[in-house]
């Protein structure tokens, strides 16, 4: 079995390898957190170029920003661990073979390996599996990743107050935006902050939250600034895909609000997006006294020309 060892030469190179989570946040309210990163190699790296040749390895663990801990699957196995997609067996989830430039990890973080607050980041090491081969590390990391007690919430308010909403199934909406009078109302939504323990808190603060809310495909990909719908005219083009109807939503320091609602409208029937076809809600902060982590609209909308 493949131990990492303490008497490697280790550089890190910058670019060769790339490791882009999922998410930037992970709140303790969960038991686990579940974060999937992609692994992309240079060519350097590939099995034919490689100084390491057909031994090389990576190694995956993570590592306090803070306190500068190492965490890997080994010293916390109980609350933490590793699966590469491809390349490593059972024995092993978090040492992979390199076979390929491309691979995929997930990692499982219990609540209890980290405190609200602390940052970290992943860390792929690809070196000679080999005792007696090249003893240099050649290392990337991630972009780093918080750790928060407390998790903004996103739930609708339009189902049972707006005439135009239809429900699909047990978690989508159709929204008729051509209807005759709908293009004088939006959609409604309600935010609110839960803590580690899903209890919703409203305050007092050390200072107020302030929200962005954005548009976003259900699958969480950023969808275009403008229309997509053929361009009929110059006004046409420069008509903006989401549109808020209500001012940026703002929690007080004082602590008088428990929820802050937010009404908005999407300017393009989901017909013209044809891979992406329903869109969510979601919220962050862009200012808080504490960490906080983003939240996403549970149902998923789709946006309807008028019905038949």
């Amino acid at each position: 079995m493949y131990r990492r060892k303490t008497t490697e030469l280790r550089r890190e190179v910058s670019g060769a390898i790339q490791i882009i989570p999922d998410v930037d946040c992970i709140w303790r309210g969960d038991e686990h957190s579940t974060i999937s990163l992609k692994i992309k190699l240079a060519e350097m790296f590939s099995p034919h170029k490689s100084t390491f040749g057909k031994n090389a390895i990576m190694d995956a663990y993570v590592q306090n920003v803070i306190t500068g801990l190492v965490i890997d699957g080994f010293s916390k196995s109980d609350l933490i661990s590793f699966q590469f997609s491809t390349g490593s067996d059972a024995d092993q989830p978090s040492v992979a073979q390199v076979f390929a430039l491309r691979n995929n990890l997930c990692i499982n973080i219990h609540k209890n390996l980290f405190h609200a607050g602390d940052q970290f980041r992943v860390a792929i090491e690809v070196k000679d599996s080999d005792p007696e081969g090249k003893k240099e590390v050649l290392f990337g990391t991630s972009s780093v990743i918080t750790v928060a007690d407390h998790i903004l919430c996103v739930s609708e308010n339009f189902s049972k107050c707006c005439p135009f909403v239809q429900r699909l199934g047990d978690s989508k909406y159709g929204w008729y935006s051509k209807s005759k009078n709908s293009g004088k109302l939006g959609l409604d939504t309600l935010f609110c902050i839960k803590d580690s323990s899903n209890k919703i808190i409203h305050g007092p603060f050390d200072a107020a939250i302030v929200l962005k809310a954005e548009l976003v495909y259900e699958n969480g990909l950023i969808p275009p600034k403008s229309v997509l719908a053929p361009k009929k005219s110059k006004k046409s083009a420069h008509i903006s895909l989401f549109k808020p109807l209500s001012p940026t939503p703002i929690f007080d320091a004082n602590g008088r609000n428990e929820y802050c609602s937010f009404r908005f409208r999407i300017n393009e029937v989901s017909f013209h997006h044809p891979e992406q076809s329903a869109f969510k809600i979601k919220v962050s902060a862009t200012s808080s006294p504490f960490p906080i982590k983003a939240g996403l609209l549970k149902e998923s909308i789709v946006v309807l020309p008028k019905p038949k």
